[in-house]
Order: structure tokens, then sequence, then C-alpha cells
């Protein structure tokens, strides 16, 4: 069993877990391996569905910050998963939370929406440059991960 799974079999009981602290940590600084990608991403779509909306929220950020980060080659591969913890989002957004969290969760939930929908031609990347054609020079599509809540 990976760190990954350990985490998560310890998170998945409790929507306010240490472990999804663990699991956020992990995703900011080290990152998955793709075997763990591919082990925690339909565990999370699974997981969205059985918390209620208001405890959402590790689950939905941790899924977020996985979306953000994943290269757009994957993207095919987690669609439907993505999918369903995008429209999870609906429900989510409308709990009670601060404006700065609010925040969070809109970035968390542009991130979903972008993996589970095919990129369109103002979203794909010139083979040039490495950005997206419609970027000033040097941005790309994503914050940096410096920006995203800390746990």
């Amino acid at each position: 069993m990976t760190e990954g799974e350990e985490l998560l079999a310890a998170a998945a009981a409790d929507p306010y877990a240490d472990a999804w602290d663990s699991l956020y940590e992990r995703a900011c600084h080290e990152g998955f391996f793709d075997a763990d990608e591919a082990f925690l991403i339909p565990r999370l779509a699974d997981l969205a569905g059985r918390y209620a909306p208001a405890d959402r929220e590790n689950v939905l950020m941790l899924a977020g910050k996985i979306a953000a980060d994943l290269d757009e080659a994957n993207w095919p591969q987690y669609a439907e998963a993505f999918a369903t913890m995008h429209r999870r989002t609906n429900d989510w957004l409308v709990t009670p939370t601060d404006p700065g969290s609010f925040v969070y969760r809109l970035q968390a939930v542009m991130a979903l929406k972008a993996t589970c929908a095919p990129p369109t031609r103002s979203s794909r990347r010139s083979p040039r440059s490495g950005t997206a054609p419609n970027l000033p020079k040097g941005l790309t599509r994503r914050p940096p991960a410096s920006r995203w809540p800390p746990s």
C-alpha cells in the first residue's frame, strides 16, 4: 500500500480527519506519482458523493489541487471522475464559508471544470511557446502552487 493509499484510507472515514491535511500538504509540496493519482482520483469522486455538501471541503479542495497540477495529456483518463466531482461542487459552493475560502473554492471548481471538458481552441497550448496563445509571453493558465490555500 502506498503512502497516498494509507492517507486516504485514514481520511475516508472522517471528512475532517487530520489525514486530509497530510494529503493536501503532499499534493502541494511533493505531488503524487501516477500510481497514486490513478488510485486517488476515482476514490475522491466516490468520497465526494458520500459526504454531505458542507463536509466536502477537504475532498474537493484536494481534487482541485490535483486537477490543477495534472498534465493535460492525462485529463481524458480521469474526465469522468473529475466531471462527477465538478457536479458535486454545485451544492458545496452554496454552503457557508468566509470570503477568502470561497475564492479558493472557486479555484478548485475551475480546475475540476477544466479537466472534465475537452480543451477549447483558445485554451490549447502553443507548441512553440508552451503557453496558451492568448496570454502574454511568460504567463501560463495556472497560478503558482504557492497561491493555493495553505492547510
